[in-house]
């Protein structure tokens, strides 16, 4: 919790920069975590008074420009490691959720900076998940593949290479026409 105390003293700040200590103190997962934090928490008025809604947006925008830098300015994002930069972009992608207060146009802001620094962490991020879906996918298909290559060659255990090449020949191509793929013969080096 130091890290995001550390932050909100920093975002007082009218133009909060970075300095050595800093960027030491704040390259770090605790570190990123709080900034994105306060990216995240935009326009959460709390209370709903407009002058918590507007602290709120203005701690947001600098914590933006701590990550990201503004101008000529290094943000943050210079200094992350690959790692971090991912753990940053998949909390900022959250501000999207139509569920969440976080502040869009900043997190776009800082997205956009991660993505020049670190294109394949942002990546990684925007892929959470769906490579384990996909990849489910691709083994249900294999194994439901393979069962139906067991029931109609009507073998057991162990399909010998004839009995598959027989199934193939009689239809079996249309079910898994992608192993004409594995055939080097056919393809043009």
């Amino acid at each position: 919790m130091a890290e995001a105390a550390v932050v909100a003293m920093a975002l007082q700040l009218e133009r909060p920069s970075l300095n050595e200590k800093m960027v030491g103190f704040l390259a770090t997962p605790a570190g990123v975590a709080a900034l994105c934090a306060f990216v995240e928490r935009a326009g959460d008025g709390g209370d709903g008074f407009e002058e918590d809604e507007t602290a709120a947006r203005r701690r947001s925008f600098r914590a933006a420009r701590l990550l990201a830098g503004a101008d000529e300015t290094e943000g943050l994002v210079s200094f992350l490691d690959d790692a971090l930069a991912e753990a940053a972009a998949r909390r900022l992608l959250g501000c999207f959720d139509a569920r969440t207060r976080g502040d869009a146009r900043h997190a776009t802001y800082v997205l956009e900076r991660l993505f020049r620094a670190a294109p394949d962490a942002v990546y990684a991020a925007c892929l959470d998940g769906f490579e384990d879906a996909a990849a489910r996918d691709a083994d249900d298909a294999a194994v439901a593949l393979a069962a139906t290559i067991f029931e109609e060659t009507g073998c057991d255990d162990l399909i010998a290479f004839d009995d598959f090449a027989d199934w193939y020949t009689e239809g079996g191509f249309r079910v898994a026409s992608w192993l004409e793929l594995l055939d080097l013969t056919k393809w043009v080096l």
